[in-house]
């Protein structure tokens, strides 16, 4: 009798199946010839739960690996079995090599029968199955035409069961990578044997002559199944926890973006190898994510979200997405390769980008009125300001202020760095207008509340909380910007304001040293020019700060005169140093500080040195000729009443 060489067999293993229950494998067939139909009775779909309880017993029950290459029985013609000592023709190696030599045989022999087949499934031995089936639907050409319809009929019945489980199990992919790759393999296997078979039949046969089963295309099933599996993994939030103060929104994109990481992960380490190259198998996984991801996220911008939805949808889509996906470094690899491109398309992007920026403009002018409110109300209460390391200040006003702006920006920096620097631009604008605001409320308090218990030390806080705006405006903003000035300005008309009234005050009580209360003025205002915060490279923007020096030296002098000073010798100082600083031509420049040194002798390099810092389109070597230009002029010369020589330069 001959023998059949045992085809490519493997271990049984419980299958996520709904066919198992409807096929008793133990049961002989009473007419192998009879159609698979009759002989299967009909019964309905198990559950998912029954379906993998009886999965987990057949696998404690026979832990074989999947499509091992040989075992211990074959199936003969007969129905017999015979020892795996038979091997296949020499030079034929590995799992191609069994399966020609099988084939080989098999044309000697007779073919398998379908309950054989129908056995194999029972068992779960999906590899066997697929090959049986294959040697099968290869041994109609030599049956009669009603044989030949009897058979086939039999044989697609068989294919459907096959069909069902391994596409079952496929759906079920990423689950089982983890908890039962040789089943996941296993089906893996029979899948690409049905679509080599395919393959093979259409390069053997013309298009117009393929038979009515053949191709199956079971690839084209194998995409839609996983589609189908992707959808629904991404569909199932119960594997996902629930975050504290999240709303839906942002927790259906939490859950598809920690889905989507971990199942790709799943399918880069444990799922492409199992696969050939043509599949693409990951590209096909990550665009079937990604795209459902994009639906989701399209749906949701093109619905009516809360702020705080558009914001994190704006993360997600900038920040999170394309960031958190790719900090495994496998799957970046893999990652780009296939080019995902963004979840949102850039006009849709650009409106929510929009929104979002106008309404967090909207929310941080809103909380600086608030801010500002609170601090009126302060100043009417009957109560003395706070005090910071002694000094009276509102604290406060300051931080609350600042803090809203630096807030707003770094949430917005926090989705992209554009929208950080877009939202930062349009909140400097908002500073402005808000200390003309603070301006006005701290000129009527002025005004009207000169009665009220605390007044001076009410002016004196307000004076102190300029410095806190004036520190963070020459940190955070640069010169060229418009705004700063009109910032320091109103910093300096809110000083002035309340100075105003504090030193009439005092110089009511000191008349007497008026002038060195215009000296001190005079020397503080220096002092500030010499500081080396301010450099100006064009003329224009030198041109308008000794405008605004010129006009302060003119308010100082109007003031401090009608107050009883006699100190003449200090009001053409400042005056002096604006026409330094306007003045372009080196020849001129020279002359005034000429000027400046005989009017004030006592005047050092060190001073001027620092003082031109301010202009800084001056060359190295103009700046030379004038340092040098001034020690030569006052080499000798004695001050006649202290004003530089007290001024100490960093």
């Amino acid at each position: 009798m001959l023998k059949m060489l045992p085809f490519l067999q493997s271990g049984p293993f419980g299958i996520r199946s709904g066919s198992e229950g409807c096929i008793d494998a133990k049961r002989p067939f009473e007419n192998t010839s009879a159609s698979v139909a009759e002989q299967v009775p009909a019964c309905p779909e198990p559950s998912a739960d029954e379906i993998w309880s009886r999965d987990q017993e057949k696998m404690n029950e026979r832990p074989e690996a999947a499509c091992r290459a040989s075992r211990a029985s074959s199936i003969t013609s007969n129905e017999s079995f015979i020892s795996a000592g038979d091997v296949p023709e020499k030079g034929n190696k590995g799992i191609k090599g069994m399966l020609k030599s099988a084939f080989k045989k098999v044309k000697k022999t007779k073919p398998p029968s379908v309950k054989q087949v129908m056995d194999l499934l029972g068992e779960q031995k999906l590899c066997d199955a697929i090959q049986h089936l294959i040697v099968l639907e290869k041994s109609l050409s030599s049956k009669s035409e009603e044989d030949l319809n009897t058979s086939q009929k039999d044989i697609e019945s068989v294919y459907e069961v096959l069909k069902h489980k391994v596409f079952s199990i496929l759906k079920d992919s990423v689950l089982l990578a983890k908890t039962n790759p040789d089943l996941l393999q296993q089906a893996v296997e029979a899948l690409k044997e049905q679509e080599k078979e395919d393959q093979n039949y259409m390069s053997e046969n013309p298009p117009d002559q393929n038979m009515q089963f053949r191709p199956r295309k079971w690839k084209e099933l194998w995409m839609a199944a996983v589609k189908e599996s992707v959808e629904a993994r991404m569909k199932d939030t119960s594997h996902t926890l629930r975050t504290e103060n999240l709303s839906a929104v942002g927790q259906n994109l939490l859950h598809m973006g920690k889905t989507m990481k971990e199942d790709l992960t799943v399918v880069a380490k444990s799922i492409k190898q199992l696969y050939p190259p043509e599949f693409n198998v990951f590209s096909i996984y990550a665009e079937l994510y990604h795209n459902y991801f994009a639906s989701q996220a399209k749906k949701n911008a093109e619905s009516h979200l809360e702020d705080k939805d558009i914001y994190l949808l704006l993360s997600w889509v900038h920040n999170f997405y394309p960031k958190e996906m790719r900090k495994d470094h496998a799957l970046a690899m893999e990652l780009d390769k296939v080019k995902l491109g963004s979840l949102l398309p850039s006009s849709l992007s650009k409106e929510l980008e929009k929104k979002y920026l106008d309404s967090e403009e909207v929310t941080v002018k809103t909380s600086l009125s608030r801010c500002l409110d609170k601090e009126i109300q302060r100043w009417k209460e009957d109560k003395e300001p706070e005090k910071l390391n002694g000094h009276f200040q509102s604290e406060l006003l300051g931080i609350l202020v600042i803090q809203s702006i630096y807030s707003g920006q770094k949430r917005a920096e926090d989705i992209s760095k554009a929208m950080g620097e877009e939202l930062s631009r349009r909140l400097l604008k908002e500073l402005p207008a808000f200390l003309r605001s603070y301006r006005d409320a701290f000129e009527d308090f002025k005004e009207k509340s000169k009665k009220h218990t605390y007044y001076k030390p009410i002016l004196i806080a307000n004076i102190n909380n300029c410095w806190n705006f004036r520190e963070y405006t020459e940190k955070y903003m640069a010169e060229k910007d418009d705004s700063k000035a009109d910032i320091l300005s109103t910093l300096t008309d809110i000083e002035n304001s309340g100075f105003d009234v504090l030193l009439q005050q005092l110089f009511a009580q000191l008349k007497a040293i008026v002038e060195k209360i215009h000296a001190r003025l005079v020397k503080e205002y220096i002092v500030r020019l010499l500081k080396r915060k301010v450099s100006l490279k064009t003329p224009a923007q030198q041109q308008t700060l000794a405008q605004h020096i010129s006009k302060n030296a003119a308010d100082l002098e109007a003031f401090c005169t009608s107050n009883g000073s006699q100190a003449t010798w200090l009001n053409s100082a400042l005056p002096k140093l604006a026409e330094i600083i306007r003045l372009q031509d080196l020849g001129a420049i020279k002359i005034e500080v000429a000027t400046l040194a005989t009017s004030y002798p006592d005047i050092r390099k060190r001073h001027l040195e620092a003082f031109l810092h301010i202009k800084a389109n001056l060359s190295r070597s103009e700046l030379k000729s004038i340092l040098g230009y001034l020690a030569d002029s006052t080499a000798s010369t004695q001050p006649r009443a202290p004003l530089f020589s007290n001024i100490n330069v960093s």
